[in-house]
């Protein structure tokens, strides 16, 4: 499809296709992350990340009001004591075959081991690491190979690039980059999921930049605690334990935009969700409609709503398999929804 829209701006998929990145993590910011550029098409990826699938992570996929999805979330059909990277090799190998996702347990904090990722098109480093990013860094500079620092804490969340395309005195960024204040905190699924759009939207434009695109010079931050989001300000008070399980959202659209929007509901713990979708999986949706990989032939909203209730298990999730038209005026009236999402 973005081949299909943006062949007069210069988009060419099989740049993608043939680039080779290295993703550093296995937590929240890692899981989107390599969602996200499984779903551009970025032919082969190698995740080096940490840790197993243990009791904590299953937890989540059970009914109880005890849930962390900081670790990851892409874990619900993988087996106990199984290494998150294989985990996520598996997930992926399924939302999309057509491309070459490997995962490997290791981490990356010492600089031998960095040595084993070679030099790829790119590295991405997605953990509240500093010694893993000083590693990565000193390894990218070293090899000359463009690197994306993303870091998602708490209540806040930051990128920054080293990227040899582009002209300018880059050095500057190093130490900004290891993201220090976020060191060690646990990765909020929100502020991750923002973190990396912006991050793998930068990875494309360095590895398939459209007519007049640049690469970021400069950090970008994603703060929740301020007004305007975007800068380090501290204006906004958040009440963290505010319980979102009783309220209503109805969500229109189940297709690429609103697979996203519905995932990031269900780990915000949305209590009650409708999704509204008439339309029938197709073959051509599943790389972009990220929870549909095994529903081809069955309606949209429904199948979203399986996936969404195994991530969790704790909300009232159902589907409706319709057009909003005029006439859908009962359908709200009844139902009271807090808010109405459309994605279409």
């Amino acid at each position: 499809r973005q081949a299909a829209l943006l062949q007069d701006q210069g988009w060419d998929q099989s740049k993608l296709e043939n680039s080779k990145i290295a993703v550093v993590g296995s937590d929240a910011l890692a899981n989107y992350t390599a969602l996200t550029l499984s779903a551009f098409g970025f032919g082969n990826i190698e995740l080096y990340g940490q840790g197993k699938v243990d009791d904590l992570i299953l937890n989540n996929y059970q009914r109880t009001n005890d849930f962390d999805y900081s670790n990851g979330f892409l874990f619900f059909e993988a087996e106990r004591s199984k290494n998150k990277a294989k985990a996520l090799e598996e997930i992926i190998g399924k939302i999309n075959p057509e491309i070459d996702f490997k995962g490997i347990n290791l981490g990356l904090q010492r600089s031998e081991n960095c040595e084993l990722i070679k030099k790829p098109d790119l590295i991405i480093d997605t953990t509240n690491d500093s010694y893993s990013k000083l590693s990565l860094i000193d390894h990218a500079l070293v090899n000359d190979i463009p690197l994306i620092s993303m870091s998602a804490g708490t209540h806040k969340g930051g990128v920054g690039i080293i990227n040899y395309n582009e002209t300018g005195d880059q050095r500057k960024l190093l130490e900004n980059l290891l993201f220090s204040e976020l060191n060690t905190q646990k990765q909020d699924p929100i502020v991750s999921q923002v973190i990396a759009g912006i991050g793998v939207e930068e990875a494309r434009k360095i590895i398939n930049p459209l007519q007049g695109e640049h690469v970021i010079n400069d950090l970008i931050i994603y703060n929740l605690l301020s007004n305007s989001r975007f800068d380090h300000q501290q204006d906004k008070i958040i009440n963290d334990d505010f319980d979102l399980s009783n309220y209503s959202v109805c969500l229109i659209g189940a297709g690429a935009l609103g697979n996203f929007v519905g995932l990031g509901l269900a780990l915000r713990n949305i209590g009650n969700l409708a999704v509204v979708d008439f339309d029938v999986t197709e073959t051509t949706n599943l790389n972009r409609q990220i929870l549909l990989y095994d529903s081809v032939g069955r309606e949209k909203s429904s199948a979203l709503v399986q996936k969404l209730k195994k991530i969790n298990p704790r909300g009232n999730y159902r589907a409706k398999v319709d057009k909003i038209v005029p006439s859908s005026s009962n359908f709200f009236s009844r139902n009271k929804f807090d808010l109405i999402i459309d994605t279409v």
